[in-house]
């Protein structure tokens, strides 16, 4: 099956950054079976919403409802929709070519890809059932702060991230998956840069002030320590090992035929 790889950047109040970090991956792209979904959370003014609907480009689509329900809830929305059936049938997209999804993306707005080949690398790396990550210049090999996965993951569980989050949290929960799944990978030469106030790299805004609250901080880390700890990280990795079994099993299928031809 063709690799077809689908980068979901959820976006609230910044149609420049999501401009930026869009057309970041896209020029950096050499696979051209790679499509930019911006996911816009909340209620915008006409002139930002304006500013996101003039973001053009033949592999970029725009998702926006008017609601706001925080970047998991976003992103989680986003990947479950466009990963499930045709998206030109299902989703109005304009990437004919691409009616199956095989590997799923996230990207912040406020990241920019700075490695050409990065949608090839890293779909390579994460393969059929896998996570990987580059290097973010902030976190490093600590965290995947953006994310590659297989897009059977979203099938199989429903979800990209835990739905009792709201924002922060999300890359400890890819990096515990892909460590129970065995199948988490790492490229330092792939460098997605994190443009973080705490790494100096961005001025305090309002849309960081209300996702780095020390109030969201303290819940949506008791979030993620329940399901990290109460068993539904342990449900979603038993649900994984069965597609993991079924995958290798495909794999061996596979090489039995090609041996026997």
């Amino acid at each position: 099956m063709q690799t077809r790889l689908l980068l979901i950047i959820p976006t609230m109040g910044r149609p420049d950054g999501a401009r930026e970090a869009a057309m970041s991956a896209l020029d950096c792209a050499t696979l051209d079976t790679t499509f930019v979904m911006l996911a816009v959370d909340g209620p915008h003014s006409d002139e930002q919403m304006a500013a996101y609907e003039a973001i053009s480009h033949p592999r970029l689509g725009l998702m926006h409802d008017g609601r706001h329900r925080g970047m998991v809830a976003t992103l989680n929305d986003c990947a479950n929709a466009l990963t499930v059936g045709e998206l030109l049938v299902d989703h109005h997209c304009t990437w004919p070519e691409c009616p199956y999804v095989t590997h799923v993306g996230f990207m912040g707005d406020d990241h920019r890809v700075r490695t050409c080949g990065w949608d090839e690398a890293l779909t390579d790396a994460a393969g059929p059932v896998g996570i990987a990550y580059g290097d973010d210049l902030l976190r490093g090999i600590e965290l995947p702060t953006s994310v590659v996965m297989s897009a059977d993951i979203v099938r199989t569980l429903g979800q990209m991230v835990p739905p009792t989050l709201q924002h922060l949290f999300v890359d400890d929960y890819w990096k515990a998956l892909g460590i129970g799944m065995g199948a988490l990978e790492y490229l330092p030469d792939v460098v997605i840069e994190h443009l973080h106030p705490s790494a100096g790299k961005a001025e305090m805004d309002d849309s960081y002030a209300v996702t780095n609250h020390p109030d969201r901080y303290e819940s949506d880390g008791a979030a993620w320590k329940a399901y990290r700890d109460d068993g539904p990280l342990h449900d979603d990795l038993d649900k994984l090992s069965v597609l993991v079994h079924e995958w290798m099993e495909r794999i061996a299928n596979d090489r039995a035929e090609r041996v026997n031809q």
